[in-house]
């Protein structure tokens, strides 16, 4: 039985090498949603939130990432600001 092959879009690492093109095809018998690299089918699998099937899907979720990820840095940012501000208060001998 032949698998459907396609053109994919892989967002898995957006924000560090950007939106790949891969040829690829299903693994849906291996699990729901998931594919694989024509050219690597062992080492290169995708799941569902990583790859997409139109770039616009895939600009669209690495936007997504990009916000959620500025959002966590926020985070990130403001516990480094209050930690600096509790060590400011301590006096040391």
């Amino acid at each position: 039985m032949s698998k459907t092959k396609f053109k994919a879009f892989i967002t898995k690492y957006a924000l560090g090498s950007g939106i790949k093109e891969i040829e690829a095809e299903e693994a849906f018998d291996v699990y729901e949603g998931m594919i694989r690299n024509i050219k690597h089918p062992w080492r290169d699998c995708y799941y569902s939130d990583d790859w997409h099937r139109t770039r616009e899907e895939a600009i669209a979720r690495a936007e997504k990432m990009r916000v959620e990820r500025i959002a966590s840095l926020n985070v990130q940012i403001a516990k480094l600001n209050r930690r600096v501000a509790k060590l400011e208060g301590l006096k040391f001998q």
